[in-house]
């Protein structure tokens, strides 16, 4: 799966800062390089939409609504986007570190490469995502509702999957040693038969060589 908005002119690219001053509905833009600071647009639309090396901080965007966008190695760390909605949106290599995604829906949603340790995805109602070569570490998943779901070589030290059903969900490539779940929880999920021993602290016992 690979969700790409149609292609924009980057030679032609606004500033990113331009964004604090944009309507409330943005449509076929590319936005490159620059950082946009301390804005607050709650609930705006952006759609087919290409932002490049671009950084966020200390923006919110609760209720933002995201329509084939690509975010291409920006810095979205520690923003606000919960009580979002993304659809048909790409994350190549961005920052996302600490990130609040609370209670969004992700629906066709693709990051590959991307550093999201201390993301907040609780309460995420995720349909039709991967999630490829990323660092989840110490993230919250907590709480989410999963529907066609991957993750492929991702690493997964900490986070939390507490109340979060994984059944029929696909871990073996991924790095699961720490996870945080309960054990009805991990039901119907795939794993290896190695890190099966990732997940025996989860039952009590106490491995001792």
């Amino acid at each position: 799966m690979k969700v790409t908005p149609p292609m924009i002119d980057l030679q032609t690219a606004r500033p990113v800062e331009e964004l604090g001053e944009a309507g409330d509905e943005i449509t076929g833009c590319a936005f490159a390089r620059g950082t946009v600071q301390d804005i607050h647009r709650p609930h705006i639309s952006i759609t087919e939409c290409t932002f490049d090396h671009a950084t966020f901080a200390a923006c919110n965007f609760k209720g933002i609504e995201l329509t084939d966008v690509r975010f291409d190695h920006c810095d979205l760390s520690n923003n606000a986007f919960d009580n979002a909605v993304l659809y048909r949106v790409e994350f190549v290599g961005c920052k996302l570190l600490g990130t609040n995604f609370a209670d969004t829906a992700f629906n066709q949603v693709h990051m590959t490469g991307c550093n999201c340790q201390y993301i907040n995805l609780s309460e995420n109602k995720m349909r039709a995502c991967r999630f490829t070569d990323c660092d989840f570490t110490a993230g919250s998943l907590g709480d989410c509702r999963l529907q066609s779901v991957a993750f492929e070589r991702c690493r997964m030290t900490e986070t939390d999957f507490s109340q979060t059903t994984l059944m029929g969900i696909d871990l073996r490539t991924s790095q699961i040693a720490g996870i945080r779940l309960n054990l009805k929880d991990l039901r119907g999920a795939v794993i290896t038969p190695s890190q099966s021993i990732d997940l025996v602290s989860l039952l009590g016992v106490v491995v001792e060589g």
